[in-house]
């Protein structure tokens, strides 16, 4: 008989461990570490989300919907021998904010509520005019245009942020230009100007045009002019006065018609 003699070799188990967070917010990076007992010849990842890598140490990896996910890592030592970790991730919903306004045009003085959807903890930037700023509907009275932001933070520590415009309506000023003395029948041009978006001339008496900026007048006689300027909304006015002066013409009597005699005196 005969013997036949080999040599085996035994190598040591591979063991890998992933580190990382059990769960996140949708859209907020996370990273993940690969740990091995030997030092291993390859890593392969697969992130549960459409990524892969084979880095021991990969980039950080983005989940966009809320929803469970695997992530498993497989290593693989200089022997071929392989050891796998996975984990569950649990990905959470960033809030809703869905910021806006009770109306996003007011006049100077008026007040707005701000709306956002309810969530746990609000801020709202900037402060001033703000009634609190850390609830999700403060009221706000805006002296000027403004975006006002919030910031939103749910029960699972996910935060996202929102804005909404408030435009602020100011009061403007008119100047009204004309005053004269003129002859009755002549004409004179009456002019305004200002942060009014429309005008109206009162009374329209001898105007060509009265919702003209810059209408002509032919008084008969004295008259004094308003001019009315309105804004682009019903929150201010503002009014200026014209006044002109006008002289009657002569008048002139030659006296009766004469009928007469050639070669008569008149």
């Amino acid at each position: 008989s005969a013997m036949i003699t080999d040599t085996v070799k035994v190598v040591g188990r591979t063991k890998v461990f992933i580190t990382g967070p059990n769960s996140g917010c949708a859209n907020v990076p996370l990273t993940f570490q690969g740990i091995a007992l030997q030092p291993l010849a390859s890593w392969q990842w697969n992130f549960g989300n459409g990524d892969t890598s084979s880095q021991q140490n990969p980039s950080a990896q983005i989940y966009n919907a809320a929803n469970t996910y695997n992530v498993q890592l497989i290593g693989i030592n200089n022997s071929g021998c392989a050891d796998t970790a996975s984990r569950q991730l649990i990905i959470h919903a960033l809030p809703n904010i869905n910021a806006n306004a009770s109306q996003n045009n007011i006049c100077l003085g008026q007040s707005v509520q701000l709306q956002a959807n309810d969530e746990s903890v609000y801020h709202w930037t900037p402060v001033t005019g703000l009634s609190n700023p850390d609830t999700a509907n403060p009221i706000a009275t805006p002296t000027q245009n403004t975006i006002y932001y919030v910031n939103a933070v749910n029960s699972f520590g996910c935060a996202s942020n929102d804005s909404v415009a408030i435009n602020v309506s100011q009061p403007f000023t008119i100047n009204a230009r004309g005053d004269t003395t003129l002859c009755a029948g002549q004409p004179v041009q009456l002019s305004v100007s200002g942060g009014a978006a429309r005008y109206v001339w009162m009374p329209a008496t001898f105007l060509d045009d009265p919702a003209k900026a810059n209408p002509v007048s032919r008084p008969d006689s004295t008259i004094n002019y308003t001019v009315i300027g309105y804004g682009n909304d019903a929150c201010f006015t503002d009014t200026a006065s014209v006044n002109i002066n006008v002289y009657p013409l002569p008048q002139v009597n030659a006296g009766p018609d004469q009928i007469v005699t050639v070669g008569s005196e008149v």
